[in-house]
């Protein structure tokens, strides 16, 4: 299915906006923009290695629905 609109975050984005723009379009990996230009991609995974310990349960319960838990 196509879609109208393409997710991304501005390479100078911070994590919490990368997240926001994640879980606002439900989107595991958002493209990063510098000047009009593909410059990577970040995903959940990327996010999480660079959190600190106490984080990192936090994250993880925020990106799990309740129906991958049960599964």
């Amino acid at each position: 299915m196509a879609r109208d609109s393409i997710y991304y975050v501005d390479a100078n984005a911070s994590i919490q906006e990368m997240l926001n723009v994640m879980e606002e379009h439900q989107v595991r990996r958002v493209p990063v923009i510098s000047e009009h230009r593909l410059v990577g991609i970040v995903t959940e995974a990327d996010i999480a290695r660079h959190l600190p310990e106490h984080a990192i349960v936090q994250f993880v319960k925020a990106i799990c629905s309740p129906m991958a838990l049960a599964s």
